[in-house]
């Protein structure tokens, strides 16, 4: 394989595997934070199994298109328009993984447009936060690249 495509792969994979981390501790946190014990323990634990790789599958299938599109921004061209289709096909990836099918897998009634306009409100505050901490990181903790000084006189 080629230094190109090897880069290119591993900055895919870096990135799937930083957002699924990231996005799954924020979804167990807020499981943690939001049940209690309402269904008085009738579920056998096969279920919650199923039922939580199920909705971990679709949060890693979500993290996997960001590892892709996060180098969209990274293309030769016109740097707005690379930022205006990274936010649509996000948007399109987070719409199809993380609010049809996370949201219908296992109960297709809890699909409401009510929790749909959440969902699509999360992602509205998250992404521009999401691009701001990773710029900030960036800017902090990635060496600064040196450039030649080259004089004028020569």
């Amino acid at each position: 394989m080629n230094e190109k495509a090897l880069d290119f792969t591993r900055k895919v994979a870096l990135t799937t595997f930083l957002s699924f981390t990231a996005i799954t501790f924020f979804y167990l946190g807020m499981i943690v934070l939001v049940s209690g014990d309402e269904t008085g323990g009738n579920f056998p634990m096969g279920y919650c199994f199923r039922y939580t790789i199920g909705k971990l599958f679709c949060i890693f299938l979500f993290s996997l298109c960001l590892g892709f599109l996060n180098r969209l921004p990274e293309r030769k061209g016109k740097r707005a328009l690379n930022r205006l289709v990274h936010l649509l096909l996000s948007f399109g990836a987070y719409f199809v993984f993380m609010i049809l099918m996370f949201f219908s897998m296992y109960e297709s009634d809890s699909l409401t447009s009510q929790g749909i306009l959440v969902n699509v409100i999360l992602f509205v505050l998250g992404y521009p936060l999401t691009l701001g901490v990773a710029a900030l990181g960036r800017a902090l903790f990635l060496p600064k690249e040196k450039k030649i000084h080259k004089s004028i006189l020569d």
